[in-house]
């Protein structure tokens, strides 16, 4: 299975929705193209929603996703993701933020949409 990307544009910031079963071979592009996208829009808030996405199958690759996103992003995009809490133990987000990304995981689109407008 592999996974799907939808993007649109709200407002003053990008809402990225993907879905599917998370692989560590989806990695390579998926971070350059969202960063394609929101560059495209003129826009540096992205709103990830990834509820329908399967939990990642190690904490190698929260780890390489966590390093990939800080090293696409960096500080100059705010970047909230959304995804169910039984999938969440931050160890990705840390990752993201110890090398440079302006990043936060939450379970809730309310406080993460404070979070990313803020």
């Amino acid at each position: 299975m592999s996974i799907t990307i939808d993007y649109k544009y709200k407002d003053t910031y990008l809402f990225v929705e993907i879905s599917g079963e998370w692989k560590i071979t989806h990695l390579p592009n998926l971070f350059e193209n969202i960063k394609a996208e929101a560059d495209k829009l003129k826009t540096k808030l992205i709103f990830i929603d990834i509820n329908n996405l399967s939990k990642p199958d190690s904490d190698f690759a929260r780890f390489l996703t966590g390093e990939k996103l800080a090293m696409v992003f960096k500080y100059e995009y705010k970047i909230a993701a959304c995804l169910p809490t039984k999938n969440i133990n931050h160890f990705g987000e840390v990752v993201a933020i110890n090398r440079g990304a302006h990043f936060k995981i939450f379970d809730n689109d309310a406080e993460a949409m404070i979070w990313l407008l803020d």
